[in-house]
């Protein structure tokens, strides 16, 4: 690369623009090499015009990187594009969560209405009703309505699947505090993301 060329085209400070399209790289690359010091910029921590680069900086990176003797440890995959790799999630015991459900909820029937499997779960009607069109809780027509096994429904909710749902209802989260609160004080600890 003919970095007197590159003296002439630019100033001698460059915005992080300038340095991702003179190094070829992405823009996340860019923002880590620069908020991680590889490259020495000054960070004025806005969110336009964030960082100020000497031209002189990227030269030597630049230099570094075809020379082979740039030494960062750049974690893998950070900036693939796509989805990140998250880490396994860890999962509450089904069959204890679901006897937690089934604990809170010994006084209701066995076969409820879609009101009733509403009130005690705290989702709303339409949501249950999915989760019998998609079976995911057993459900059966009777004189036009539905009626909702009630052990279905706690299998549901404390399966991976139930456990996995992005908006809890409140009832769901607490019923998981709860029996988060009872392991740990019997001595077993879960962490668990609601």
């Amino acid at each position: 690369m003919d970095y007197e060329k590159l003296r002439e085209e630019y100033p001698e400070t460059i915005t992080m623009e300038q340095f991702y399209r003179i190094a070829h790289i992405s823009k996340r690359k860019a923002n880590w090499l620069l908020t991680n010091g590889v490259v020495p910029c000054e960070d004025s921590g806005k969110q336009t015009r964030r960082f100020k680069i000497r031209l002189d900086n990227v030269i030597d990176y630049l230099q570094k990187v075809q020379g082979g003797t740039l030494n960062v440890s750049i974690p893998s995959g950070i900036f693939a594009s796509g989805a990140t790799s998250k880490p396994p999630r860890e999962y509450l015991d089904c069959d204890e969560l679901k006897e937690q459900f089934l604990a809170d909820w010994y006084a209701t029937p066995d076969m409820l209405t879609i009101k009733q499997a509403s009130k005690i779960s705290g989702y709303v009607g339409t949501s249950i009703l999915r989760w019998v069109n998609q079976k995911q809780v057993k459900g059966v027509l009777y004189h036009e309505r539905y009626l909702i096994s009630k052990e279905s429904l706690a299998e549901f909710l404390s399966s991976k699947q139930g456990q996995d749902i992005v908006q809890k209802s409140e009832i769901h989260r607490d019923v998981i505090v709860e029996y988060m609160s009872e392991q740990k004080n019997s001595g077993m600890e879960f962490t668990m993301s609601l």
